[in-house]
């Protein structure tokens, strides 16, 4: 799709934002810029149902939007770069590892995609909605649903590493706390739980 029509959308949910047209316009070429290397590692993972993964981060708006209200990366385009940066670090992290590529590029760029459809601008002010269970540690389940939805297909180790990504999970019982337990025990899981963190530190 032409880039153009991106461009007019972002400028169009981020209107009020910026204070000048300059920094208007660098921040939606970063958001281009965002999109297509999320785009770009995502179709080289080559998964079925990569392609509705791709159409609902498009349709959800998760391009332009923050990644919170209040806490890191909270200004327009601050969930792909979220998203782009613990991947970047994810996959540095996995080199001196036997995980699949494609599993670390599923992991770290998608576990925040519950949060395509939260975050809205009017002018300087973020304003949220809450979707089923996007307030707490449960937002992950979120994440976790949507991607099946798209007709994506995680392993197991994908799975917990998206679900359990949050430090502190409320537990609410055996089922879960042995899931956890799964998870803190694979690679996959300490280098997306770590990624994350390393990356929301550095933009507080």
């Amino acid at each position: 799709m032409n880039e153009s029509i991106f461009e007019d959308l972002y400028r169009k949910k981020i209107k009020g934002w910026y204070s000048t047209q300059e920094y208007e316009d660098k921040a939606v070429k970063r958001m281009i810029s965002q999109r297509n290397e999320i785009i770009s590692l995502l179709q080289s993972t080559q998964r079925e149902g990569i392609d509705n993964v791709i159409q609902y981060l498009d349709d959800r708006g998760f391009f332009y939007r923050a990644s919170s209200s209040n806490r890191h990366h909270n200004f327009p385009g601050g969930l792909a770069e979220h998203s782009l940066g613990a991947c970047k670090l994810a996959l540095q992290a996995a080199q001196t590892t036997d995980i699949p590529k494609d599993s670390v590029i599923i992991a770290a760029l998608l576990h925040d995609i519950c949060k395509a459809d939260r975050f809205w601008f009017k002018g300087r002010s973020i304003l949220q909605h809450a979707p089923k269970c996007s307030l707490d540690s449960k937002h992950s389940v979120r994440s976790v649903v949507i991607l099946k939805d798209c007709g994506l297909k995680l392993t197991e180790q994908e799975r917990r590493a998206i679900r359990w990504h949050m430090p502190n999970p409320h537990l609410s019982n055996n089922k879960e706390r042995e899931d956890y337990a799964k998870a803190r025990k694979e690679e996959l899981w300490r280098i997306v739980f770590d990624s994350d963190k390393k990356d929301a530190a550095a933009h507080p």
